[in-house]
């Protein structure tokens, strides 16, 4: 406790990753604030889990999505979280070294007037 506020170290390991997957998109943040977010779940002990097989988030200001494989997916209850976490970055790693495959154009609205 310092000044009446309490404080624990937490890991950061994957927080980015983890914010950028989880939560940038959903809540309109950007990634440095998703990790942010992550970092306080950690500190409140809660969990990170992926509910969907599909990763929707942006990518060089386009809308990207990966779909998990189903083993990769299935493993996230048989390992550790960071095993896990550790096992995703790596597999990410690998698919963004062709980012074509997985990208689309984010849709912008028409700002003509209506006639």
């Amino acid at each position: 406790m310092d000044n009446g506020v309490n404080y624990r170290e937490v890991n950061p390991a994957y927080t980015s990753m983890l914010g950028r997957f989880l939560y940038a998109k959903k809540y309109g943040i950007s990634t440095h604030q998703a990790a942010a977010y992550v970092i306080a779940r950690r500190y409140l002990k809660c969990e990170e889990r992926f509910l969907s097989k599909t990763l929707t988030f942006l990518y060089k200001s386009r809308t990207c999505h990966l779909e998990l494989p189903e083993r990769m997916f299935e493993e996230q209850d048989k390992l550790t979280p960071f095993q896990f976490w550790r096992k995703l970055y790596r597999w990410v790693e690998a698919e963004f070294k062709a980012p074509s495959r997985f990208y689309q154009p984010t849709l912008k609205s028409d700002s003509r007037p209506a006639c």
